[in-house]
């Protein structure tokens, strides 16, 4: 469909958008381009004269974006830039009149999403929470893949709206179902990118190239939407450029530890690799590429995971680890098959507990993982999984 036939330039609904940093400004300009009237708003006076001078029309608060739009959409840094932007001063609950429908793009928290659609609903304002996935480069190429959670009415709403800046929107379930696909969806992602990662090191160690460990991985179970991109793109040519900071991936994988523990659901492996990410954001700095994990496991940091083969039986994966291993590599140095053996079976008991996580969040798995396969949680498990899976329920 033509998006100057969805919004010609006279009958658009007016849309308030608030947060224009690198991935809102890249939406936003994806809507003005398809011809919507748009009312743009951030924190930063700076950016909203940048924005005015390249003839954005400038609210001068949330309240005043929002106010008599039809549609306001949210692209903040986290959860509470949430709460502050609905109910603090200036916010959109002090817009008049209010707009009919709240889009929140942040990667948020499910529990705050849920309340704050509860707390709007009364209002007649439907919210849905639509994190999306795919980085800058995805929404300046309008290909990002949105997670969204809420009514399905409300969801085919912002179905419309997306389709300037999405390649794919998936309804995951209810209020907070957006979120929690999100927090999942990168928990995935980050688990794979972090044990490709320490592969690559101790095959470094034992003499193997990283070409050739990415090669040897690529070639089996252990296979992953980063080890198929990322790697050959930006960690092996040493780019480390892929456009989504470190800070925010140990925000994402928070949000899921975050979710195990209100759930009550025992989940080692995710708490492991919550405290890597957030130990590797303190030690690179919040904005360093999120790929510089590989830099970070390189120079010897963080947890392991993986433990390659001795000459006694392999380590088996998914016994947490609460300790640094300091323990030397083995003198005999193992064959390549045996470690990616051992990438394989971590990522394989990651994934289970993860999913595990999911269902119990209340997440259908067959949505779940159109959403995961979709984008860059995905990994040979996930992939198999899918063609098996029944709404609800996976074995295994």
């Amino acid at each position: 469909m033509d998006n100057a036939s969805i919004a010609g330039e006279y009958d658009s609904p007016q849309l308030g958008f608030c947060g224009l940093g690198r991935m809102g400004g890249a939406i936003a300009e994806r809507l003005r381009g398809a011809g919507y009237r748009l009312r743009a708003y951030d924190l930063s006076a700076e950016v909203r004269a940048e924005f005015e001078q390249a003839g954005y029309e400038v609210a001068g608060s949330v309240a005043e974006a929002a106010g008599g739009a039809d549609t306001v959409f949210l692209c903040l840094p986290n959860a509470a830039a949430v709460l502050e932007a609905v109910e603090g001063d200036g916010g959109l609950l002090q817009s008049d009149p209010p707009p009919r429908l709240c889009v929140d793009l942040t990667s948020s928290d499910p529990e705050t999403s849920r309340v704050l659609a509860g707390r709007l609903a009364p209002l007649g304002i439907a919210f849905v929470d639509a994190p999306v996935s795919g980085g800058v480069a995805g929404a300046r190429a309008g290909s990002l893949t949105v997670m969204a959670g809420g009514d399905e009415s409300a969801v085919e709403e912002v179905r419309t709206l997306a389709e300037s800046f999405a390649a794919w929107v998936f309804r995951a379930g209810p209020s907070g179902s957006g979120d929690a696909a999100k927090a999942i969806n990168n928990a995935l992602s980050a688990a794979s990118l972090a044990l490709t990662a320490e592969c690559l090191r101790l095959g470094a160690e034992r003499g193997h190239s990283a070409a050739e460990v990415v090669e040897a991985v690529n070639a089996g179970a252990g296979r992953s939407q980063n080890s198929e991109v990322k790697f050959p793109e930006q960690i092996v040519p040493r780019r480390f450029a892929a456009g989504f900071s470190m800070a925010l991936m140990a925000k994402d994988v928070a949000t899921a530890a975050l979710m195990a523990e209100r759930l009550g659901y025992d989940a080692p492996l995710t708490q492991q690799m919550h405290r890597l990410w957030n130990e590797a954001a303190e030690a690179r700095g919040p904005q360093a590429d999120f790929t510089e994990i590989a830099l970070y496991l390189e120079e010897g940091n963080g947890e392991r995971f993986l433990r390659a083969p001795r000459a006694h039986g392999p380590h088996h994966a998914g016994e947490p680890r609460h300790a640094r291993d300091d323990h030397p590599p083995p003198a005999a140095a193992p064959d390549l098959s045996g470690l990616v053996a051992s990438l394989e079976t971590s990522l394989r008991s990651f994934t289970t507990e993860v999913l595990g996580l999911a269902r119990a969040a209340g997440l259908e798995l067959e949505r779940l993982l159109a959403i995961v396969n979709s984008g860059s949680g995905r990994n040979e498990f996930t992939r198999r999984l899918a063609d098996s899976v029944r709404p609800d329920r996976a074995d295994g």
